[in-house]
């Protein structure tokens, strides 16, 4: 190699390459979901306690969230002129950037029955999103979304007593997360809690009266679907 051409090589390097002081949400999903997870911690913990705080944190993971669902999250391969792998670079997960919030939230909101809930509903959201039949991923994402309900769901149980109002508020949160998650892999259009309320105050949830209901039929696929062991595809 000449030196102009090093010279060139030198420059595109340098140019491919962006130094700041320190990281940035703009530049790095990671890092943003970090941050806002940290505020979430924070508020849960015992100097501060304030799990509304924890909420609207994780209500910006969720948009956040719902971004990153659309993204496809692949490793990055460049080759030469002859086909040769010259530069590889590894991009984060989904399941990465899912675990990075799930695990502390998980854990220091366990005892939190608000922030519980609000990160069921925020895994159904996501778990809607993500599994699309059209999706070459969604098995995968939708997988590791379940994994983390259920580890959600196990943690609450081994902290709230099985007859008390929490356990109770908590399950019927996952109920609706589950049914959110599989009605999307029917290619079903599902109808909210907040529209259910509205058009039938009796309604409790997906569940609730599901063979007397008009409101729940479009969920009927999603039970069956639920009721046969919630394989995907």
């Amino acid at each position: 190699i000449d030196s102009e051409m090093l010279s060139r090589i030198e420059g595109a390097a340098n140019g491919a390459l962006l130094i700041a002081g320190e990281r940035t949400g703009g530049d790095d999903m990671s890092f943003s979901i970090r941050e806002i997870t940290d505020v979430a911690v924070r508020a849960l913990s015992p100097g501060v306690n304030d799990p509304h705080s924890a909420v609207q944190a994780i209500d910006r993971l969720s948009v956040l969230f719902a971004t990153i669902a659309a993204k496809q999250l692949n490793h990055i391969f460049a080759y030469d002129s002859q086909g040769g792998l010259r530069v590889a670079m590894p991009a984060c997960t989904f399941a990465t950037l899912l675990d990075v919030c799930m695990h502390p939230l998980r854990h220091y909101g366990r005892g939190d029955v608000a922030v519980t809930r609000r990160l069921l509903y925020f895994l159904g959201d996501l778990g809607h999103l993500c599994n699309d039949r059209h999706r070459v991923d969604a098995p995968e994402r939708t997988h590791h979304i379940l994994s983390h309900l259920s580890q959600l769901v196990l943690a609450a149980h081994a902290t709230f007593p099985s007859n008390g109002t929490e356990r109770r508020a908590i399950d019927s949160a996952a109920e609706h997360a589950r049914y959110l998650i599989a009605a999307a892999s029917h290619g079903n259009d599902v109808i909210s809690m907040n529209e259910m309320r509205q058009t039938d105050p009796k309604a409790r949830g997906p569940a609730a009266d599901e063979k007397n209901n008009p409101h729940n039929c479009r969920a009927n696929a999603a039970a069956e679907w639920l009721r046969e062991g919630g394989k995907i595809a």
